[in-house]
């Protein structure tokens, strides 16, 4: 049985790894014509098919709930706890809203995800610099507010590798600050043993998605930072579903 649940997943990565050669040959056409709006739609789509048909070949049965809150005609940041790296197909393949993620400049080595984070203009955050790391708050304030494109971050700063979160980070909302936007508080809850899934087959392997309404920074004057991430975790933390932990642990 394990052996069949390696098969799956190899069998859908090696067919999307083919297909994926074009998407990445059509992104740098798109970036040499300079059409930077359409080679971001165009990465944003195909990483959103990307992201689900791993999911599936990974074994994860995927739940979302709260859609309703999803931004219509503005630029959000999305804050989500993050419990290991399939997190990040989880945001691009379900939320359904074009983004950019901040994320730190080590993924940026990974060729794929290089390309894909280049084409959707993610922010590659140099921890040790500062001043570069304002630069990139200024770009993101700017595509925020001027071009309604949202951004998305991990306010644990790492992944927890497990069902408890870490501390939400206050620097995490200095660009919702800066752009004057709300944040979207997301729970993930379950993908911190999706690294099993491969080695499962039979049954749902569930992951769960709450999309929580959004949170306006405009109620949290700056010098309230500490008192707006600790409604963003709280509001996260009340979506996790122990039972969808339960019942994973149980196969």
């Amino acid at each position: 049985m394990k052996i069949l649940g390696l098969l799956r997943f190899l069998v859908v990565f090696i067919l999307v790894s083919l297909v994926t050669i074009p998407f990445l040959l059509i992104q740098w056409l798109l970036r040499f014509l300079r059409a930077r709006k359409l080679n971001r739609a165009f990465a944003y789509r195909t990483l959103s098919w990307i992201s689900r048909a791993l999911m599936w070949g990974n074994g994860a049965r995927v739940t979302v709930s709260g859609l309703e809150n999803l931004p219509k005609n503005r630029g959000v940041l999305f804050m989500s706890n993050h419990q290991e790296y399939s997190d990040i197909l989880l945001c691009y393949g379900y939320l359904r809203t074009p983004m950019a993620m901040i994320a730190k400049k080590e993924l940026g080595d990974i060729p794929f995800l290089a390309t894909y984070m280049r084409s959707l203009e993610c922010y590659m955050l140099d921890r040790k610099d500062p001043k570069q790391a304002m630069k990139l708050f200024q770009k993101a304030k700017q595509r925020l507010t001027e071009e309604h494109y949202s951004a998305l971050i991990y306010p644990e700063g790492t992944r927890s590798r497990g069902p408890k979160n870490r501390d939400f980070m206050v620097g995490a909302s200095r660009i919702a600050y800066l752009a004057d936007t709300a944040i979207v508080p997301v729970t993930i809850s379950g993908s911190w043993k999706a690294g099993q899934y491969i080695t499962q087959v039979g049954g749902k392997k569930p992951i769960d998605i709450v999309i929580h309404p959004m949170i306006e920074t405009k109620d949290y004057p700056s010098d309230q930072k500490q008192a707006l991430m600790t409604k963003v975790q709280t509001t996260v933390e009340s979506g996790f579903t122990s039972a969808n932990d339960a019942s994973i642990s149980k196969q």
